[in-house]
């Protein structure tokens, strides 16, 4: 997965981006794409109200600041706890 945060007028985003592969005839590609997508995002929200990071949004969000005291006054904690999320899966058939 490739995590990234953002940060725009509307507050923090968060989006993850992952390349997925699948045997041929496991699966409908919009089905299997809907179900993962819907368990990741349950994984994550479940991780913002939880409070842990393990996907690495943290660090990728630290890189929108200049300095450590900037970072610090984000309150990292309070913005990830209620940061939108965007999921682009794709799932192809080998």
């Amino acid at each position: 997965p490739h995590p990234k945060a953002t940060i725009d007028g509307d507050g923090l985003a968060l989006s993850l981006s992952l390349r997925l592969r699948a045997p041929d005839g496991l699966a409908d590609v919009n089905d299997l794409e809907a179900s993962i997508t819907g368990d990741i995002s349950r994984l994550v929200r479940d991780c913002q109200r939880l409070g842990c990071d393990p996907f690495g949004f943290a660090e990728s969000a630290a890189a929108l600041f200049p300095t450590v005291p900037s970072w610090t006054t984000f309150d990292w904690p309070a913005h990830y706890s209620s940061a939108r999320l965007d999921i682009d899966l794709t799932v192809s058939f080998s």
